[in-house]
């Protein structure tokens, strides 16, 4: 690996709420990198005084700068306070249920950022840990993605293709989490941070885990709720209106969303998100499409029960 020509101050800012076997992970991975000029700012959102006593009970050897909240601020507020609370040039967000996948990851999130002076943002590939099955696998990402992204920073209202924030690390800079989001707030983070600076860096290594379906988990409460989700995809349509390059891909996104939650007019949309009607262009395109977009998958559906049957 190369040297590292500067030793810049990371800021390792970990949220926490509730949960500490996850919270384990995370800090015994921070604690043994190879990269040691950091910080670990760590801010306490659990009601009593669980990760508190976990951490004198655990940790009361090393430097962690603690902050215990007096009221409940939840996610994404209590990244926003641990961030500001970062005295390094670098911040490095670190979920409480993530870790670092090899001790020496963040020396390498270091030296991207430190080697491309003209970059701000830099993501890594993750492997992925089911907390429900035990599994693990692997993100991958495609040139052609990695092209549109750099291309237009809104291309990630299609898909979050850079990760959870704990993949990214970042220069401290005035760009905040959203507190109006829950599910898309980290695409709505990338995306403004980008539109800023275009120039990032991608590590194709897994440098981080990350872990999902864990009962603890915010998620939990968006995957298939449509007050989420038609409520987030449409506030970002209207915060990013003068960026936003209204591509196939991007329609196909507002159909299959529609298609889920039975969508069919801006006024049914309307009750999830009120100025629905300021991109009604784009909208009717999309219902336009719906009826021959609706045909296909339920004609798709009685071949796949046809073919079922017969085998």
């Amino acid at each position: 690996m190369d040297k590292i020509t500067t030793d810049v101050l990371v800021s390792i800012c970990i949220p926490t709420y509730k949960q500490t076997f996850y919270l384990k992970k995370c800090l015994d991975s921070v604690f043994i990198q190879t990269y040691a000029n950091y910080e670990v700012i760590l801010t306490d959102d659990t009601p009593d005084d669980t990760v508190k006593n976990f951490l004198l009970e655990n940790y009361s050897d090393k430097k962690i700068n603690y902050f215990k909240n007096e009221r409940s601020l939840g996610s994404p507020a209590n990244w926003n306070y641990a961030v500001s609370k970062a005295k390094g040039q670098f911040v490095k967000i670190l979920h409480h249920d993530d870790h670092f996948t090899f001790n020496d990851s963040l020396e390498k999130f270091v030296m991207a950022l430190d080697k491309n002076k003209d970059a701000d943002f830099v993501f890594s590939l993750s492997s992925i840990h089911n907390a429900d099955t035990g599994e693990n696998w692997s993100k991958s990402l495609v040139n052609e993605v990695l092209q549109k992204l750099k291309a237009d920073p809104t291309y990630l209202i299609c898909g979050n293709f850079v990760g959870s924030p704990s993949a990214t690390m970042y220069r401290k800079s005035a760009v905040l989490f959203d507190e109006q989001l829950k599910w898309l707030v980290d695409l709505d983070f990338y995306i403004a941070i980008l539109l800023k600076n275009k120039t990032f860096v991608f590590i194709e290594e897994t440098l981080i885990t990350t872990t999902n379906a864990a009962m603890h988990q915010i998620t939990n409460n968006c995957i298939n709720n449509p007050e989420v989700e038609l409520f987030e995809y449409s506030y970002l349509l209207d915060k990013y209106k003068r960026s936003i390059v209204f591509n196939h891909d991007l329609k196909n996104v507002f159909l299959n969303l529609f298609y889920n939650y039975n969508i069919r007019s801006i006024e049914d949309l309307a009750v999830y998100y009120k100025n629905a009607g300021e991109h009604s262009e784009f909208y009717h395109s999309v219902f336009k499409e719906q009826g021959a977009y609706n045909f296909k998958r339920k004609l798709k559906s009685k071949i796949k029960n046809i073919l079922g049957k017969n085998n």
